[in-house]
């Protein structure tokens, strides 16, 4: 998880995590994976994928487009980032 994108969801998740005033050892419960993988995870050292976003999305009651923001930044399946 190293592009823009990626990166804007990690710093929204975190966000939300910090306003919820929720531990990354909560998080890590609600998600019934380690503190560390939570750890990763919000770091970007592990991938998220849409099944995790939604169980993201849940424990703090936001949407998925919430959760993602404005998807019409994200390039489209075929097209290339430009350079």
């Amino acid at each position: 998880m190293k592009d823009k994108s990626n990166s804007e969801i990690l710093k929204r998740i975190l966000n939300l995590r910090l306003q919820h005033r929720y531990s990354q050892e909560y998080m890590a419960h609600q998600l019934s994976i380690s503190q560390n993988a939570y750890s990763k995870l919000e770091r970007g050292l592990t991938n998220l994928n849409l099944e995790r976003l939604r169980e993201i999305a849940d424990i703090f009651g936001v949407s998925m487009r919430d959760l993602m923001g404005d998807l019409s930044e994200l390039p489209r399946i075929g097209q290339r980032k430009p350079k």
